[in-house]
């Protein structure tokens, strides 16, 4: 008990900022669209937003949670290795066009099963012996016809124990007045990671996956180049103390 204590108090200013904030109420989001709820909470407690791969507050990973419809989120973002070239690799032969014409790569994939894609099949595979995560893609007849896109385990350990080993997950809720969206953060918990091993363990069971969201921009000054919106790792929040200890959450 002693060790979660100690622990805890590395979360205190957070807590004490995000006291502050629950207190408010309703506040309105800072900007509209994907994250916004996140980024809305940062603004509170003094944070701007940047694509550092660093965590948010003292080492310490924010994570905002709002819709309930949605149950997986996003621990962190690591492209395969070969960055820009697999990426590029990925897009120009698997993206495909959707209803409105727009040309993507979104998909998640698992360890525990064969997800179908316009055609393909992919399930990642933990590749003990060489020390990588392997996307397998396979034809109808189930075929491996790439095996070439991994992550190593060496890049993956670090992300991991750099980005999430602490997190800090804010719940709370939405709402529209006078056209105009607002945030009211409700409750939090504080979360300290078990060990890279119960990440691995929990990826080769298939309790974290893996999303890609690749396409290309469909106007303006970019429009057909390639945008990556981040190679992503997910994990069901039900399935969160497979990795992390719990040290406090909020009454």
């Amino acid at each position: 008990m002693k060790g979660l204590i100690t622990i805890k108090t590395e979360f205190d200013d957070l807590i004490k900022l995000t006291n502050k904030i629950i207190n408010k109420g309703w506040i309105k989001s800072s900007c509209n669209g994907y994250g916004s709820s996140g980024i809305t909470f940062e603004k509170e407690i003094g944070i701007e937003t940047n694509n550092f791969e660093i965590p948010d507050f003292n080492g310490i990973e924010i994570k905002t949670k709002i819709s309930k419809k949605e149950s997986h989120f996003t621990l962190f973002c690591c492209a395969p290795d070969g960055y820009l070239f697999e990426i590029k690799r990925i897009y120009e032969t698997y993206a495909h066009k959707r209803y409105d014409n727009s040309v993507v790569f979104n998909l998640s994939v698992y360890t525990y099963k064969k997800v179908c894609y316009y055609g393909n099949y992919y399930k990642l595979k933990v590749d003990k012996e060489n020390q990588k995560i392997v996307l397998m893609i396979y034809d109808k007849n189930d075929n491996v016809i790439d095996d070439k896109i991994s992550w190593s385990f060496d890049i993956i350990k670090e992300k991991v124990e750099r980005k999430i080993k602490k997190l800090f997950i804010v719940y709370g809720e939405k709402q529209y007045i006078n056209n105009k969206l607002y945030f009211r953060y409700k409750r939090y918990y504080c979360y300290v990671l078990k060990s890279f091993d119960c990440f691995m363990n929990a990826l080769e069971k298939g309790i974290i996956r893996i999303s890609f969201s690749i396409g290309t921009f469909i106007n303006g000054k970019r429009k057909g180049q390639i945008y990556d919106h981040g190679t992503m790792f997910n994990i069901n929040s039900k399935y969160l103390l497979h990795i992390y200890n719990r040290v406090y959450k909020s009454t």
